[in-house]
């Protein structure tokens, strides 16, 4: 019986349990606490990390942005003293080409003093008169450090050293012969030699006359460009992600060709453009599109820079000349620039709408084809053989301007001489919309802005 007690106070016997039980809690909590703080240091220096990385990031960004800033007054200054395509070019490489440039002036952050470093290289281009750059920033901040990069480009607009009154509408280097023509003025005529008026329908007045006034006239530069040898394009969609080059577009009979500007500006490079009979070259999004070609070959019925609706409107007298419709129809004609190289012979055989610079070709302005914008030409030679009321600019310092027809805008030529009495001149301010436009014509009341020539796009991440 005693036996049987003792064994039951031995199995019944639980003192020091509890204090196993704490102790065993205590390394569970101590465990859980080391755990705990270990994973709040990681947190605290992954955190701390991610915060540098993306602190770096805007450092590079930042770094990119100073830098074009500071740039972006500087091109500006060598644009104005350049005198040359090349020129500009060489002043505005030697600035900023393969040097590194250093970004100190960040305020500390948390201890940390952050810096940039931004470098720019040359991209291969395809013309000599607009060029790409690609500019990379690095950014660094507590040993971390975050890369990016944009693209950059530069254009070199030519420009004439002729500065002309600013509300002159009319100016010839040699004779200027007004015959029997009814003329309004909003403007000033100017020229270095006589002014001639006979008949009684032409009415100037005495102080809208400015002869023998001795401006010199420097001739505008035609912008060189080489074009490959290969390849040629013939598909129906050509979409620019960039500017691009080709030996040849053919645009065969009754078929269109969709040009894809993605609503940035952009540049085709061409030996030969050809566009056969009824072929229509479309360009769609909001971006400009500049042609550099050494030929062109149109045939009848063609139209580069094809809309309906625009050409609904041209067509009907009705509607042509609404104001709003006028504002379309210039927006319109806006989104083209053609820089051609060759005599041009096939001008003529479609519809043009935009704006061409010639380097040698002869121009005549029809309202039925050919150009409807804005005319600059290096040619002898041009002819208003058509009622062009749509005002426009004409700037041929070599050529004879030859004026049958009514016309509405502003001229600039070598000679002008009208003939008959069955036409309207209005004379009047016709400048070219220099926003994103390669063209730059001085006539002494425009000022360039630096957007005009330089063009960045939207920064990206890494190298």
């Amino acid at each position: 019986m005693i036996r049987r007690l003792n064994k039951i106070k031995i199995e019944n016997n639980e003192h020091g349990m509890a204090l196993v039980t704490v102790m065993m809690v205590l390394v569970v909590v101590s465990v859980m606490g080391v755990s705990l703080m270990g994973l709040a240091a990681s947190n605290t220096k992954m955190t701390t990390g991610e915060r540098d990385t993306q602190s770096s990031y805007y450092i590079a960004e930042s770094g990119i942005n100073a830098r074009l800033n500071e740039l972006s007054s500087l091109i500006r200054t060598e644009y104005n003293n350049a005198v040359s395509g090349p020129n500009f070019f060489s002043r505005v490489e030697n600035l900023f080409v393969e040097k590194n440039y250093g970004v100190e002036t960040f305020e500390k952050s948390l201890g940390h003093q952050p810096s940039a470093t931004v470098k720019i290289q040359a991209l291969n281009t395809t013309n000599s008169f607009s060029k790409d750059y690609k500019i990379t920033s690095s950014g660094v901040i507590n040993g971390k450090s975050s890369s990016v990069s944009a693209i950059f480009n530069l254009t070199w607009k030519p420009k004439s050293n002729i500065v002309l009154p600013p509300d002159s509408v009319l100016f010839t280097d040699n004779e200027l012969i007004f015959q029997n023509t009814p003329v309004t003025l909003n403007g000033e005529v100017v020229s270095n030699g006589l002014i001639k008026i006979t008949g009684s329908k032409t009415i100037i007045g005495e102080d809208q006359i400015n002869e023998n006034a001795r401006i010199p006239m420097d001739i505008p530069e035609f912008p060189a460009f080489e074009a490959p040898s290969s390849p040629v394009f013939t598909g129906n969609t050509l979409t620019l992600d960039r500017d691009k080059s080709f030996n040849k577009i053919s645009v065969p009979a009754n078929t269109t060709l969709t040009i894809n500007t993605e609503n940035k500006n952009r540049i085709i490079v061409l030996d030969m453009l050809e566009v056969g009979t009824n072929g229509k070259i479309v360009i769609s999004g909001t971006g400009k599109l500049s042609l550099y070609v050494k030929r062109l070959n149109t045939q009848t019925g063609s139209v580069i820079n094809y809309d309906q609706n625009i050409i609904n409107i041209f067509s009907d007298p009705d509607k042509k000349y609404l104001p709003e419709n006028m504002d379309k129809i210039q927006q319109h004609i806006n989104k083209l620039y053609l820089f051609l190289d060759g005599p041009g012979l096939t001008l003529n055989s479609g519809w043009i709408f935009g704006s061409i610079f010639a380097k040698q070709a002869d121009i005549t302005i029809n309202n039925d084809n050919g150009i409807q914008g804005h005319v600059i030409t290096l040619g002898s030679l041009v002819v208003l053989n058509q009622p062009s009321t749509m005002p426009k600019l004409v700037f041929a310092p070599y050529a004879a301007i030859d004026a049958r027809q009514t016309f509405a805008g502003t001229i600039i030529g070598s000679e002008f001489k009208s003939s008959g009495n069955n036409h309207q001149f209005i004379l009047q301010s016709a400048r070219i919309d220099y926003e994103n436009s390669p063209f730059f014509i001085d006539d002494g009341s425009i000022e360039l802005s630096t957007k005009d020539i330089f063009r960045v796009d939207p920064v990206r991440e890494g190298n």
